[in-house]
């Protein structure tokens, strides 16, 4: 019904609810494919003009301010061959000197991520890495620390909190892994956590309350 109604907002945080649910459904997978594809072409469409509206950067010379605009626009349509074009022409633009600059930069903001990955300070290498990713969206580097700090912040927090899963307190596991999936809600590992623990709580409910009667 959302879908009809084009309201994919509310259609993909349904999806992902059910998600949680049962991360392996067929139709609710093929749901969140047909709803992901919609908002793809709705962001293409406003990705399109918002490229026209900066037509006018291009005859000011404002390249930085061009890369800036693009590099966000990436993020909604990073597969768009004319927006990788752009990036590249307004990259070429800049100058050398400029684009030497600014390779510098991420080259150093890389080695910080990496060095406070090293000291186990995922919250702070998850932050850095999103703020790189603002500069350069398609940089594989930064993307890869990024999951790699997702990953290990999560392993952390699931070792930290071994007395809840340890405990067979069914409902403060799922709890816990539904807290934890604010850090990646696409981990497939705390889904398929999440799945089980809710799983155990149901069956654990059903034979409290056969028990009971």
């Amino acid at each position: 019904q959302l879908i009809r109604a084009r309201d994919f907002k509310n259609a993909y945080q349904g999806c992902q609810e059910l998600l949680k649910v049962d991360p392996y459904d067929k139709d609710n997978l093929s749901l969140l494919a047909e709803v992901e594809n919609s908002i793809m072409e709705l962001n293409l469409k406003k990705v399109k003009e918002d490229i026209k509206a900066t037509d006018h950067l291009w005859k000011e010379g404002k390249y930085d301010e061009l890369l800036k605009i693009y590099n966000k626009l990436y993020a909604y349509a990073p597969e768009y061959g004319k927006l990788q074009s752009l990036i590249q022409k307004a990259q070429e633009a800049l100058g050398e000197q400029q684009m030497g600059e600014r390779q510098t930069f991420i080259t150093n903001a890389l080695r910080v991520i990496e060095k406070v990955f090293s000291e186990k300070r995922y919250g702070e290498a998850i932050q850095a890495a999103n703020e790189l990713l603002e500069i350069d969206a398609a940089n594989p580097q930064a993307q890869k620390l990024l999951q790699k700090a997702k990953d290990s912040l999560i392993e952390q927090k699931l070792r930290e909190n071994e007395r809840i899963t340890d405990s067979g307190d069914f409902q403060k596991e799922v709890e816990l892994y539904e807290s934890l999936l604010s850090i990646d809600p696409k981990s497939g590992k705390l889904l398929n956590m999440l799945s089980q623990a809710k799983k155990r709580l149901t069956d654990k409910k059903f034979l409290e309350s056969k028990i009971e009667i």
